[in-house]
């Protein structure tokens, strides 16, 4: 059978979807992309907020919608929200044919052959205990880096957190399986492994001896050959000992980076949520870390709107921010969960919550800004996840010194803002530019120009601009966000300007006919969408795939324009594929 898989949620997750697919391969099967080729659909579920429940019953939902053109097909839930809910799947959707819970994924080769024997809407759990550990897997994630799983469930009981009741206690996997597995990710070119659980920091806690056992892990993990580095994600702030500090700081291979979610920072919450530490400790967990630690960095998450969090609460988080100055910060509107202790206690409305995460990442925004400067003009050791075309038809010395040259030329004439070279055709090539003040695009971009053509002449280098006017309403910006680009590079799109060596060019909507100016060295402003901007009270600008350079030029152009209007905006990795959209709260 031909099975596409559909993954959701956390590096976790993907484990056990990759355990999955090797038990389905060995038994014959083969794995599709394309959905519409399949003959069973596997969806493999999160289901611990209510934003991942969401995300995944849209998932389910467009899997079944594939029944429509092949009515053979089957659809098999997995994962947390089938573990969570059970039944009530196939109650809500009845196109599901199977619900597997998380102790039934090593039998998801004999539910295949059940579907396709006549058996429908089964269903298949188990108790938490036997939640599998390991096995034998495929690689879901990109060829140089992996995730080994080294725990499942967690012990902490903090009151806001399902994943106890879905996943169950913390059961450490034994060491030696551990090491085996990452030893075969390195046989297979994994570069970078990832440790994950969830509390990586109590791994070991649950076997005999109770004791830590995450740093001798970590040592044997550093002496396989071929593993270039290694990250340990989701160490609990009050676990963390001096031995793992030692082992931290004095592993090479050891990536100087900790994901440490403290969730809150003010003692009163994080009482009342289970939690244990509080604000002094954090600090001095944090100072201490860094000391112990050269060149830390430090990731954590925060949950905004937890119950007990008023003004003075949130004030004191910003506060602590402001302060500490961590390198990457995730923040989270609370979630009330059934069956949470926190979810029965009283809290700010979602809105609130909401606002208020947005009013931290706009605060780490300005963080990663200045601790992203101090980077400049220092040389550090990357593991390249792809590359752009431009690179490829560079690798000459020639060509590497026009690069040089261009990326110099650009760096001058934007200032702090940002440009992109991109190869479009052969011996083309797209600049886009975004310029703190918008009026000054044209002016700029005809300069950019003149230095580029000095340095050489052969070059055809054009610099499209995004604008966007005669927007009604923040749906029409948006949408003119997005496609303004893409007109320039001749996709189609409802407005563009493009410049070029012979002249500017503006495109308008088909609706409007297609008007063209030379030479014009106007003011750019999109006037529309700076009137909708003033009437926001913030502004999300939303894109996917933020490497689409595209998609990174409008929303940069979106961004300066918040600034000069004084409306407060952020930048959300998390929306739509090739789309850059602009949320805020304007009549219409």
């Amino acid at each position: 059978m031909k099975i596409a898989c559909i993954s959701l949620g956390c590096p976790k997750n993907q484990v056990d979807l990759d355990v999955m697919v090797h038990i389905l391969l060995s038994a014959g099967h083969e794995t599709v992309a394309d959905l519409g080729e399949a003959d069973v659909i596997l969806v493999n579920t999160c289901g611990f907020i209510e934003s991942a429940k969401t995300e995944a019953i849209e998932n389910i939902l467009e899997a079944c919608a594939y029944k429509q053109q092949n009515p053979e097909l089957k659809v098999i839930v997995t994962g947390c929200l089938a573990e969570r809910y059970r039944s009530q799947i196939e109650e809500e959707i009845p196109e599901v044919d199977a619900v597997v819970g998380c102790a039934s994924n090593k039998a998801i080769d004999t539910i295949v052959e059940r579907l396709f024997h006549g058996e429908d809407h089964l269903e298949s759990y188990g108790a938490k205990k036997d939640f599998p550990l390991g096995g034998k897997r495929v690689i879901g994630t990109p060829a140089h880096y992996a995730y080994l799983k080294i725990a499942e469930g967690c012990n902490n009981r903090c009151h806001y957190c399902a994943i106890p009741g879905i996943r169950g206690p913390l059961r450490s996997r034994d060491m030696a399986d551990c090491v085996a597995e990452a030893r075969w990710l390195a046989g297979e070119g994994v570069k970078e492994l990832i440790v994950v659980a969830q509390d990586t920091s109590r791994y070991g806690t649950d076997l005999p001896g109770h004791k830590r056992l995450l740093p001798e892990l970590l040592r044997k993990l550093c002496e396989i050959d071929g593993l270039h580095w290694i990250r340990v994600h989701y160490v609990y702030p009050d676990e963390i000992d001096d031995e793992f500090i030692q082992v931290m700081a004095s592993e090479p291979k050891i990536v100087k980076y900790l994901d440490i979610p403290i969730q809150h920072c003010n003692s009163k919450i994080l009482k009342l949520m289970n939690r244990r530490g509080d604000g002094e400790f954090l600090k001095a967990l944090f100072a201490r870390l860094r000391a112990g630690i050269p060149g830390l960095v430090i990731r954590t998450s925060l949950i905004t709107g937890l119950p007990g969090e008023g003004e003075e609460e949130f004030a004191e988080l910003c506060d602590f921010l402001r302060e500490e100055r961590l390198e990457r910060v995730g923040a989270f509107a609370f979630s009330p969960e059934e069956g949470t202790p926190a979810a029965q206690m009283e809290h700010v409305d979602t809105d609130t919550a909401v606002k208020r995460a947005e009013i931290v990442e706009m605060l780490q925004s300005e963080i990663m800004d200045a601790y992203n400067a101090e980077k400049l003009g220092k040389t550090m050791e990357v593991l390249v996840d792809g590359y752009d075309d431009v690179f490829s038809d560079m690798l000459d010395s020639e060509r590497a010194r026009l690069l040089e040259g261009i990326n110099r030329v650009l760096e001058d004439m934007i200032g702090r803002g940002t440009g992109f070279l991109r190869r479009v055709a052969s011996g083309r090539y797209i600049a886009v530019v975004e310029e703190r003040h918008l009026e000054q695009y044209a002016q700029r971009g005809y300069d950019v120009l003149d230095k580029i053509r000095a340095l050489d002449p052969s070059v055809n280098l054009s610099i499209s601009i995004g604008i966007g006017r005669g927007a009604k309403t923040l749906r029409e910006a948006q949408d003119m966000a997005v496609q303004a680009l893409d007109m320039a590079q001749g996709r189609g799109g409802d407005q563009a300007a493009e410049m070029t060596p012979d002249g500017f060019t503006f495109y308008g909507g088909v609706s409007h006919g297609v008007e063209k100016r030379s030479k014009v060295r106007s003011r750019l402003v999109a006037d529309q969408l700076v009137k909708l901007i003033k009437e926001a009270d913030h502004v999300v600008i939303m894109g996917h795939r933020m490497s689409d350079l595209d998609a990174i030029g409008a929303a940069e152009g979106v961004l300066r324009i918040c600034k000069i209007c004084d409306v407060p905006a952020r930048r959300y990795a998390g929306g739509q594929p090739d789309r850059c959209a602009v949320q805020g709260r304007a009549e219409g």
